[in-house]
C-alpha cells in the first residue's frame, strides 16, 4: 500500500493522495494549481517562498501573466477559508512571496486501495455514447522539448484535438 500525508490546521485537511481539501469535514473545490500551491507552502512551510520561484515550480517553462500566482493564492485561500486582509494560514511576504503561517500537524498513514463507490440509489448512471460513437478524454500536453515558444502545446493542442473530434464524423 502506498503511504499518504495530511496535512491538518484548524478545521482543514489536505490530503495528498486523494488530493483532496477539506473544511470543516467538507470537500471544498480547489483547481490543480491552487492545490499544487498549497501542498508546496505546506511542504516548505518552515520558509518563505520568493514568488519567481513559485513561478518556476508550479508552471516551469511557461510564460505566464502577473496575475496567475495571486488568483492561485486567492482560491488556496478560499478553499481553507483565510483571509488576504487577516491571513491565519497563507502569508503574504511583502515584496517577496508567500509562506504558510500556521501551526500544521503531519498525519502520515497507509493507503488502502481505492474502490469505485457504487452510485446511490436513484442516481442515474451517465449516459452511454450513442451507437457508433466514442468519448475520448484530453489531458493536457507537457512541453518537453524545452522551447517557451512551445508552451501553447500544453492545453492549446488538446484543445485543437478537441475541436477536430467534434467535427469528425463518428
Amino acid at each position: 500500500m502506498p503511504e499518504s500525508v495530511t496535512y491538518r490546521f484548524g478545521a482543514c485537511e489536505v490530503h495528498v493522495g486523494r488530493r483532496e481539501v477539506r473544511r470543516a469535514g467538507t470537500v471544498r473545490p480547489v483547481s490543480h494549481q491552487s492545490f499544487e500551491l498549497l501542498l508546496l507552502l505546506l511542504r516548505e512551510r518552515h520558509r518563505a517562498l520568493s514568488k519567481q520561484e513559485l513561478l518556476e515550480r508550479l508552471w516551469p517553462g511557461l510564460q505566464v501573466s502577473d496575475s496567475v500566482l495571486p488568483r492561485a493564492v486567492m482560491r488556496a485561500r478560499q478553499a481553507v477559508g483565510d483571509d488576504a486582509d487577516e491571513p491565519v494560514w497563507i502569508g503574504n511576504v511583502r515584496g517577496f512571496g508567500y509562506r504558510f503561517i500556521g501551526p500544521v500537524q503531519e498525519v502520515a498513514h497507509a493507503e488502502a486501495p481505492v474502490t469505485p463507490a457504487a452510485a446511490p440509489q436513484g442516481t442515474a448512471a451517465p449516459p452511454a455514447p450513442a451507437p457508433g460513437r466514442l468519448r475520448i478524454g484530453l489531458l493536457p500536453c507537457q512541453n518537453l522539448t524545452g522551447d517557451s515558444a512551445m508552451a501553447w502545446t500544453r492545453i492549446g493542442l488538446m484543445a485543437l484535438v478537441g475541436h477536430a473530434l467534434e467535427r469528425a464524423p463518428g
